[in-house]
C-alpha cells in the first residue's frame, strides 16, 4: 500500500525521491516475476545486443566515490536520508 506521507523508512518514499532527484530515471514495476519477464521481452524485442565494453567505458567515471564494498557513496547517502 502506498503511503500519503513521506517517511525515511518507506520504499515508496525513496522511489519518489529518486525520481525527483533523477528526472530521467525510468522505473519498470510489475507485481509478478513472470509479468516482469514479459515486460523485458517486449522492451528488448528488435533491439541489438548491448556492447558490454562500450557500456563499461561510458559508465567509467573516475570522480565517482565508492565505499569499501564498491557502492556509490553519494547515491547511498541519498537513499539513507
Amino acid at each position: 500500500q502506498i503511503q500519503t506521507d513521506i517517511r525515511k523508512d518507506s520504499i515508496s518514499s525513496k522511489i519518489a525521491l529518486l525520481t525527483l532527484i533523477f528526472p530521467q530515471l525510468r522505473i519498470i514495476w510489475s507485481r509478478f516475476p513472470h509479468a516482469t519477464v514479459e515486460i523485458f521481452e517486449r522492451l528488448i524485442k528488435n533491439e541489438k545486443e548491448v556492447d558490454v565494453d562500450a557500456a563499461m567505458a561510458a559508465g567509467n567515471d573516475e570522480a565517482l566515490l565508492l565505499d569499501m564494498s564498491g557502492i556509490n557513496v553519494s547515491a547511498k547517502d541519498i537513499l539513507l536520508k
